[in-house]
Formats: structure tokens, sequence, C-alpha cells
């Protein structure tokens, strides 16, 4: 079998896209090339990225950089969800991509070609810097984006799409929307059984910046994305309410990242940054930081789902048929020290002496309950008078 092809061979067979290719169009198209004339590579740890220009616009193709038996499957997995399963429903922030076994010819033997739609706009962490080092600096800007990033993650969320490589250069900017590029980690429902046995290995394991420590442990899975879609929203906001987090963290120290760096994420009791993020003007960003910089010191499974309700662990405990009314005055305390108003669908449910004054309300009293019920909340607290009456009774 021969040896799979350095970055050399490839370029030297786009040299004669007509003879390389088995795809027409690609036959027909050139590379984009560098000063010295030789097709242009955008490496990365998996793959290289050409950019292609034919007849029919110009396409992103990707040459890989070493053999992976699964990796057909994995992509037709993918591919048929997208367009198949999902179809008109498909997030719009993901772009169509076509995977060739045999795409392209190397000497006498034929290698794996994906192909994507060139994506017209810039990277996030680009977007970003010249957002900030405008005269003036737009940060409502910043704050939109950050509001259309967590709408992003959600979409995927419901389509049940994890991207598996979240990080500013996956993240483009078209139309001041962000668009998703690089689906090599990609997980679907049909590469997620609920089997731990028989998950798979990942493909991808993120840029360190972006990532828990445990994540290279993990198999592939759905919760993937959760570390990385709070780390962008966190940074998106924080950069948002001070820019001077991106100056002394990004721009004084040639930081290529939005905010965090790797160090941040592997030694994060000598992080500068998480001290002053948990002190940051925006009170979720301090909320949610304390709560991604706890579970650095926690399992992967432990990472916060990205849920931007701050009320959902309120809204699981008040729903049980038999409620935890110590957990859920707990939870109701917190969220009023935090300066969340409990919203009032939720109210009447928070209520510690709900349960005593449905018993006591009850055409058919249960006295033995409702004394049971009367000393258990009298122990911490006065009675309401009207219940107080019944309770006495």
């Amino acid at each position: 079998m021969p040896s799979w092809p350095t970055q050399s061979d490839y370029k030297d067979a786009l040299q004669n896209p007509d003879a390389a290719f088995r795809d027409p169009d690609l036959q027909r198209s050139q590379a984009e090339r560098s000063p010295m004339g030789v097709p242009r590579a955008r490496s990365g740890a998996f793959a290289s990225v050409y950019k292609m220009t034919g007849p029919k616009g110009t396409v992103a193709l990707k040459l890989f950089n070493f053999p992976n038996a699964d990796r057909a499957r994995r992509y037709k997995a993918v591919s048929d969800y997208l367009e198949q399963t999902l179809g008109p429903k498909k997030p719009a922030c993901l772009v169509t991509f076509q995977y060739h076994a045999e795409g392209v010819r190397v000497g006498k033997a034929w290698y794996p070609t994906l192909t994507m739609p060139w994506v017209r706009g810039v990277s996030l962490g680009e977007w970003v810097r010249q957002t900030v080092e405008r005269k003036v600096p737009d940060l409502a800007g910043v704050r939109r984006m950050a509001d259309r990033w967590a709408a992003l993650v959600e979409q995927l969320q419901a389509a049940k799409v994890t991207h598996g490589d979240l990080q500013h250069d996956n993240v483009m900017v078209v139309n001041d929307a962000p668009v998703l590029v690089d689906y090599d980690g990609m997980c679907v429902p049909a590469l997620d059984p609920a089997d731990p046995r028989k998950k798979l290995e990942q493909l991808e394991f993120g840029k360190p910046a972006y990532q828990h420590p445990g994540r290279a442990a993990e198999r592939l899975s759905g919760t993937l994305d959760h570390f990385a879609a709070w780390v962008i929203l966190i940074a998106l906001r924080a950069i948002a309410a001070d820019p001077n987090l991106y100056v002394e963290h990004v721009l004084k120290t040639d930081n290529e990242n939005l905010v965090f760096t790797p160090a941040d994420m592997h030694h994060p009791a000598g992080s500068k940054l998480w001290p002053e993020l948990l002190k940051c003007p925006d009170p979720e960003v301090a909320d949610w930081a304390r709560a991604l910089r706890a579970s650095l010191d926690k399992p992967f499974s432990q990472i916060p789902p990205f849920n931007l309700d701050p009320f959902s662990r309120l809204r699981k405990l008040v729903v049980v048929p038999v409620r935890d009314w110590a957990a859920i005055e707990a939870e109701t305390t917190r969220l009023k020290q935090a300066g969340k108003a409990v919203p009032a669908d939720l109210r009447d449910r928070t209520d510690p002496a709900r349960a005593l004054r449905e018993l006591c309300e009850a055409r058919a009293k249960d006295w033995d309950r409702i004394a049971a019920e009367g000393t258990r909340l009298a122990a911490g607290r006065p009675l309401p008078p009207e219940l107080a009456r019944t309770v006495d009774e």
C-alpha cells in the first residue's frame, strides 16, 4: 500500500487538477497560489484546506494528513443527518459539504477529499479584533454578536448537532452572523449511541484555550460543545462589558485566542484572567465564569450544560411530584442574592408553604399530614395566620 501523501505531494497533484480529481468541477478549478506560484495550503492538525475557484464558484477543498478507516462512515452519517433528517430544519449556521472516499489522485492511488462552499467572511477572532480596535470600539456590536452566538448554540442543541471544535478560527462572521466551518469532530445522533461501550473515539480534541483539560479522555458524544460554547460566550460578553480585558489579555500579549489561553484552563489557580472575570461589571458573566472556573476542578461530566435560563435548576425542582422544599428555598435564596427576580410563573411554586396551603384548602382534610407539615414549617418560620388557624384546629 502506498504511503500517505505529504503536503508537498498534494501540492504537486493540484498543479494538474484535470488529472488529479474525479469531480468534473474540481478538474476545471484552480487552487489559490502563494507568491511563489504554488498552491496555498491552510494547514491544520488533521488536514490542509485549499481555496479552489472554478466555473461554478469557489469551494474549500480539504485534503487529509493521515488515513482513518472510520472517516467515511462518520462523514456519511453527518451528511445524511444534516441533509436528509434535518433538511430544511438544518441550522443556518451550518453549510453543506461533499465527502468523496476517492476524490484526489496522488501518484497511482486515490485519496479522500471533502469540499464545501468557501465561506466569505472573517474569522470570529479577526472580527473581534477589528471591532475593538476601531477608533470608537463597537461594544454594542460585540454584545449583539454574543447574543447571536448564544442563539447559534441553542439552535445546534435543538437540532442535536455537536460541532466538536468550537473556537475562533472555526466561526466565520458573514454579514454580522456567525457561521461554523470545519466539521471533522462533528457528532450527530447516529454517532452517539446510548451504550457507552459502543461510543466512538474522537478525531478532534479542540483548541486547548477553549477546552476543559478532561476533554482528551472523552469519547465522541453530544456533550462535547458545552465548555467551548461557554468560553466563547463569556469572552464576548466580558469584552463588551470591559474592552480593557481584550487589550490586556490579547493585544498586549499577542494572544491568538479571544481572551483565554491554554494556561487559564490547565493552571487556573495561577490565572490572572479568572479573578477579573469574577469581578466583571456584567453580573451574568461573573456568574457564568464562576461556574465554568469551578468545573475545571471537576470531572468533564460536570461541566455546566449550556443553558442561559438562570432558573433552569429551580424549574426542575418545582415540577417533581414530591418537592424538596428545602432545596427550593435554598435555590430561591441563591437567585435573590444574585439579583434575580423569580418569574411570576415560578413564584407560587416556590412558596415553601404551598404544600401546607394545598392541604388546608382541600375539601377533605388530611389532619395528620396537616399537623406534620405545619410542625415542619413552624420549626423554621412563623406560619401565615390563615394556615396557623387550620394547623391549630
